[in-house]
């Protein structure tokens, strides 16, 4: 167990040594992909071309995937634990048929927003859908 969270912890200093100075990293507690899947909707209103990566962690912190997508000025890109009728195109973050519990991370520049939620992927529009809190580095609501 001991190797199992070292390991976890090589992967996060790894993730965090990809962002720029710049970046914002949030986490994303909640993230499950079972008969339902999660979502990230990201949306750039900055200036510039932004490039935004989520990545997938398992209940015991083991990464579970990584997708990253760039986006155009005013922008949206989506990405999915697996596909959703309702989102076609959007960009798939890993390959764990079962992840539950888990978590993300999505990191990108300034001027990106994001939000996160858990949908039924079969239904269009959505029979289930629920929000998953986006929340900044060290900080939630009421902080």
């Amino acid at each position: 167990m001991r190797k199992l969270g070292l390991f976890a912890a090589v992967v996060l200093v790894c993730l965090a040594s990809q962002a720029s100075a710049g970046d914002k990293v949030w986490s994303v507690p909640g993230v499950i992909n079972n008969l339902l899947a999660s979502g990230f909707s990201c949306t750039n209103g900055g200036t510039a071309a932004a490039t935004v990566t989520v990545a997938l962690f398992d209940a015991t912190g083991a990464a579970s995937g990584t997708g990253m997508a760039s986006i155009a000025v005013n922008g949206t890109v989506n990405f999915v634990t697996k596909p959703i009728t309702a989102l076609p195109g959007a960009t798939l973050v890993g390959s764990n048929p079962t992840l539950m519990p888990g978590s993300a991370t999505i990191t990108a520049p300034s001027g990106v927003f994001c939000t996160a939620f858990v949908s039924d992927p079969g239904s269009d529009p959505p029979t289930v859908m629920r929000s998953l809190p986006v929340i900044a580095k060290n900080k939630q609501r009421g902080d």
